[in-house]
């Protein structure tokens, strides 16, 4: 039986601020992907969308920790 497992080149962080405080490069993104706070590049991140994957993009607004789904159907 084929495996789903997907690989994702991605650091992991304890929270979603801490996730948005380490966004080192305009190219990372901040994601919330089944339960775990990550910041990935943009391009990793637009291959998972692009695979179909579930998963909320984080923002900080005004010291507001918002998420804005994607593939989320």
């Amino acid at each position: 039986m084929p495996s789903n497992d997907i690989i994702i080149r991605a650091r992991e962080y304890h929270s979603a601020r801490e996730a948005i405080q380490h966004l080192d490069d305009a190219d990372d993104r901040a994601i919330l992907l089944q339960g775990r706070y990550l910041v990935a590049d943009r391009f990793e991140v637009e291959r998972l969308t692009g695979a179909g994957v579930r998963l909320e993009y984080l923002y900080d607004r005004h010291g507001k920790v918002i998420t804005l789904p994607v593939n989320d159907h």
